[in-house]
């Protein structure tokens, strides 16, 4: 009884009242900043990750339109040269630049982002392989028929291409 007594003359004070609102609305007030502010953050980090993406993306297509000019060039100085180490520079340069095109036109087909890749780790990897074998393939291809070892090697890299097509398309890189 004498708890119940006290109890009413302080709930009777005016103060008391103006102090546990100014706690209730305290709590909820800082609740709410707190809950504003986790959601602006998260809405600047998609917009910095979307910002980081179109320019990963400007950036790729920049350096795809460097790689055929300098495929473009090399073609034609192969084309007006005699020299044969000379010729074997530039057969080798061509080649190199052809794998540089391949793979920033299949990144860009497949929305891999070389520069900045947030997906999975393994992507960029999967995909220069992915480009290898491509070039292994036609360069196994052009190999003379009936040699059984090019066969072999044709074939396994078949496969290997088949896996890594099917990983990329479906992004499961385990």
């Amino acid at each position: 009884a004498l708890y119940h007594n006290e109890m009413v003359k302080i709930f009777h004070k005016v103060s008391i009242w103006v102090i546990l609102g100014i706690m209730v609305v305290g709590v909820f007030g800082i609740a709410g900043l707190m809950k504003m502010s986790a959601s602006a953050q998260q809405g600047e980090a998609v917009q910095a990750e979307t910002d980081i993406g179109e320019y990963a993306r400007k950036n790729m297509e920049e350096s795809l339109a460097r790689y055929r000019g300098e495929l473009e060039s090399y073609r034609s100085q192969l084309a007006s040269t005699q020299d044969e180490t000379v010729r074997a520079r530039l057969q080798s340069q061509i080649a190199e630049t052809e794998k540089q095109v391949a793979l920033y036109e299949e990144a860009l087909k497949r929305d891999i982002l070389i520069y900045y890749n947030y997906n999975d780790p393994f992507e960029i990897s999967a995909l220069n392989e992915y480009i290898e074998y491509q070039f292994e393939i036609k360069a196994l291809q052009d190999a003379p028929a009936g040699d059984m070892e090019s066969a072999k090697q044709l074939k396994k890299a078949e496969e290997c291409l088949a896996l890594l097509t099917a990983a990329l398309d479906n992004k499961d890189y385990a």
